[in-house]
């Protein structure tokens, strides 16, 4: 396990995280499921920490 990650990993997380927040904002209104699923979801910080844990996990 590597105990740096390079900056192209960090770029592809953060450009990953950036484009689904970009379809997300291009996404049809939400339905009743959607905004339920969406409340039960942590929050952004919270994404983001696990992306970076999964990343730091994988490399």
């Amino acid at each position: 396990m590597k105990q740096f990650v390079s900056m192209k990993e960090v770029a592809a997380v953060a450009m990953l995280a950036l484009a689904r927040h970009a379809r997300a904002d291009d996404a049809p209104p939400p339905t009743p499921q959607t905004q339920e699923a969406r409340a039960r979801r942590p929050n952004r910080r919270g994404r983001l920490r696990s992306a970076f844990a999964a990343l730091n996990y994988r490399f």
